[in-house]
């Protein structure tokens, strides 16, 4: 997916580019030795919030594709570290690290959660939980200082709480990035 920056904020595009990967996954797949019945989404940080929403829009029908063809429905997605809430992340005010991420956060919705709720709602994975949506294995790093625990957690109960197979694995003591960083 392409990137925001100070001049680009594409948190409108992100989705319909996802689409357009999957609806090519869905007609090259068997190709590949593959089966696009058994498709699992899996993303980290960022990616674990794009991999959700992909996942559950997808599967409620509401995902679009840049290029055409059908996007396939999605078996299960285990997003690790996900930002679930990017009005979180915006307000988290972990010293080293809140000024990066208020400018990231407005770098991709191109302000403020003041300024652009709308935007920022349509990048929650919460309004994207629906009776559809797949099967959810969420990894929480549970001192995390750019996604704030609590979100993951807030995230989990909500899509347990809409009859959401979920299941969690909270990694003591691990940092955002810890798959990468040991």
């Amino acid at each position: 997916y392409s990137l925001s920056n100070d001049k680009r904020h594409l948190w409108n595009r992100v989705h319909d580019q996802l689409g357009c990967a999957m609806a090519w996954t869905h007609a090259n797949i068997a190709a590949r030795g593959g089966d696009a019945k058994r498709l699992a989404l899996r993303g980290g940080s960022a990616g674990g919030n794009l991999s959700l929403n992909a996942a559950y829009m997808a599967n409620a029908g509401t995902l679009r594709s840049i290029c055409g063809g059908t996007i396939p429905r999605v078996r299960s997605v285990a997003p690790v570290y996900p930002g679930v809430d990017l009005v979180a992340i915006y307000n988290n005010p972990y010293p080293g690290t809140a000024s990066d991420l208020r400018r990231m956060a407005g770098q991709y919705t191109g302000g403020t959660p003041t300024q652009f709720p709308e935007r920022y709602a349509a990048v929650a994975n919460a309004t994207h939980i629906s009776p559809a949506a797949p099967p959810t294995l969420i990894f929480m790093s549970e001192h995390d200082h750019l996604v704030p625990l609590e979100s993951m957690q807030k995230f989990a109960a909500q899509i347990q709480k809409a009859g959401i197979f979920t299941q969690t694995i909270s990694i003591p003591f691990a940092e955002h990035g810890f798959d990468i960083s040991g």
